[in-house]
Formats: C-alpha cells, sequence, structure tokens
C-alpha cells in the first residue's frame, strides 16, 4: 500500500505569533501545528523567524524569559523543519522579487518557501499574499483546519 504525499506547507512567522495568541487572534494555527506534528502536513520555515519573533514580542514587552522560552519551543515543534539560508537558495531569486515584496523579509520567506518547493504557504500577511500567490499558492490556517 503506497502512502499519500503529504502536503507541504511553509510557515510564516505570524503562524508562530498566533500560537501565543500574541496577536489578539483566534485562529487556527495551534490546530495546524498539531495537525502537523501528528504528520498529516509537513512543517517548514526559515531560521530567519527566531529573530522575527524575538523581535516582535520585545516590542510588545514579553519578558526576555519568556521569549527565550517561546523561541525554544518553537525549535522542538515536531515536524516542523527550520530550513538555513543558503547562497544556492537565492540564485534563481527572480530579480524583481525585491521590488514585488512588501518587506525584504517577505522576500526571504519566499525564496526560501520557493527553493523548497512547498506546495502553500501558510500566512496571515495579505501583503505577502498579494506577492506570492501567482507563484505558490497562499493559505491561512483555517482554509486547512476547517
Amino acid at each position: 500500500m503506497r502512502s499519500v504525499p503529504r502536503l507541504r506547507l511553509y510557515l510564516d512567522t505570524n503562524i508562530f505569533l498566533d500560537l501565543d495568541h500574541l496577536l489578539g487572534r483566534k485562529g487556527k494555527s495551534s490546530q495546524l501545528i498539531r495537525e502537523i506534528a501528528n504528520g498529516r502536513f509537513e512543517g517548514f520555515t526559515s531560521h530567519f523567524i527566531l529573530s522575527e519573533l524575538a523581535g516582535v514580542l520585545k516590542e510588545l514587552g514579553v519578558p526576555r524569559e519568556y521569549i527565550n522560552k517561546i523561541l525554544v519551543c518553537v525549535q522542538k515543534f515536531p515536524n516542523v523543519q527550520i530550513v538555513f539560508h543558503e547562497y544556492i537558495m537565492f540564485l534563481d531569486m527572480p530579480e524583481n522579487i525585491l521590488n514585488t515584496c512588501v518587506q525584504c523579509r517577505d522576500a526571504l520567506h519566499f525564496v526560501v518557501a520557493k527553493y523548497l518547493a512547498v506546495d502553500k504557504i501558510v500566512t496571515r500577511d495579505k501583503g505577502f499574499k498579494n506577492t506570492v500567490d501567482h507563484v505558490i499558492p497562499y493559505v491561512t490556517p483555517e482554509q486547512l483546519i476547517p
């Protein structure tokens, strides 16, 4: 019996922020992470999210000790691979990506997701969605977990 290939998902930073409801959302990010941990999906993200998470949490006034605990937890999520950037990822970067991405960090996430050949990017960032949706489909956690 052949196994069905799992959907490969690139998780944007805001999905991890959503886990602790730090942004005031009551979405399904936690449930999506559980589904990834249980093997329903393959999860990928960039190591860059660790610095993004730390920066946003610091801006929100979260104590340093709590930020450390969150970052350690994120790195231990089962079945979520944190990928380190390599120069090879940027060699095939479309020339216009830095012009079309709202923020440079969105371009970085896009390049890593494209290099990994993921099926979908999971994000709540509408600016990011408008940039990447024509290359890699964008979804929210709620679209994956009805």
